[in-house]
């Protein structure tokens, strides 16, 4: 006995693009678009059809079927990721079924009928359009408040950690600008404590003194080297006086290199206060305080703190 009629096998092939078998498991993917329509579809027991259809950019689709037993409707449905899902249904004389009996089985937003104009398809897909662009602002509203909350929790849990955050600050460390040569820099980098050198750490550079010229001070003798682009320099911005110069942090990178970087005897490339180069004629004295931490993670925020209360000349702030 057939499964369907032959009126049934030839809508099921049209909107498939896969011919009727007995052995089709229900579920099977299908390029096969109805032809105004980027329409897609959904099953279960799954094989691609290599049913070529250049109007459907979205291939492949899935494709469901249900043949009732008792009365021999076949009822289908196209789904696709990409839009909604698409429902058509026909008796055993090839009639269309009414939409109670498509949404019995798959509930959609859209049920096309073969008498449809283009019209009222093209009106319902605008419509449809219009919906899910509504549909997909609330989703992005949703998703936005989800990714805050879930932010402002990470903050919140940071923020708390941060406030037991102890910190040892280590034996600061003069510097003499006016005398720093390759030799003395080996030397102040020598005085830095080694019990934790492989640990994160926070440091900020201090002024004593300097001296000074007619309209010229740190920054813009800085600047003017910054100028020549001979190194790079930190990030200088107009900012009101301070006794720091530059507060700064290392995570995976050890405080000595780091600390010779800033020295200027290290990479031409590498952002950092390049004194050698600079700061000899200014005479410029400085302290180097520094703290080894424990907490890698809380690194950049315990150097975000520290720069906003010291407020340095140049570098970042946060």
């Amino acid at each position: 006995m057939e499964i369907l009629t032959q009126i049934q096998k030839e809508k099921f092939l049209r909107v498939s693009g896969v011919e009727f078998s007995a052995d089709l498991n229900g579920r099977f993917f299908t390029s096969m678009a109805k032809e105004m329509f980027l329409s897609i579809s959904s099953l279960s027991g799954q094989f691609e059809t290599s049913y070529p259809n250049k109007r459907n950019k979205f291939s492949p689709w899935i494709f469901t079927y249900i043949i009732e037993e008792e009365t021999g409707n076949l009822i289908c449905e196209l789904v696709h990721r990409m839009t909604n899902n698409r429902t058509y249904g026909w008796d055993k004389l090839g009639n269309e079924l009414p939409r109670e009996i498509l949404h019995k089985y798959f509930p959609n937003e859209f049920a096309f009928s073969d008498s449809a104009s283009i019209e009222e398809a093209i009106e319902r897909v605008q419509k449809y359009i219009k919906e899910c662009k509504e549909r997909n602002y609330l989703e992005q509203m949703t998703m936005t408040t989800k990714a805050l909350q879930k932010k402002a929790e990470e903050l919140r849990i940071q923020a708390d950690t941060l406030s037991k955050v102890s910190i040892e600050w280590q034996t600061s460390i003069s510097i003499d600008c006016a005398d720093l040569t390759k030799d003395k820099a080996d030397e102040i980098i020598g005085m830095l404590d080694k019990s934790k050198s492989k640990n994160p750490a926070i440091y900020y550079f201090e002024i004593i003194g300097y001296r000074t010229e007619e309209d010229e001070d740190i920054v813009s003798r800085l600047k003017e080297y910054k100028d020549k682009k001979e190194r790079a320099c930190p990030k200088i911005k107009e900012r009101p006086e301070s006794d720091y110069l530059y507060v700064g942090s290392v995570k995976k990178i050890k405080l000595q290199d780091r600390l010779k970087q800033h020295l200027g005897f290290l990479s031409r490339q590498t952002y950092s206060l390049q004194l050698s180069h600079w700061a000899k004629d200014l005479e410029l004295e400085l302290k180097f305080h520094y703290a080894w931490l424990d907490e890698i993670n809380l690194t950049e925020l315990v150097e975000s703190a520290i720069a906003e209360e010291l407020k340095p000349l140049v570098g970042k702030m946060a």
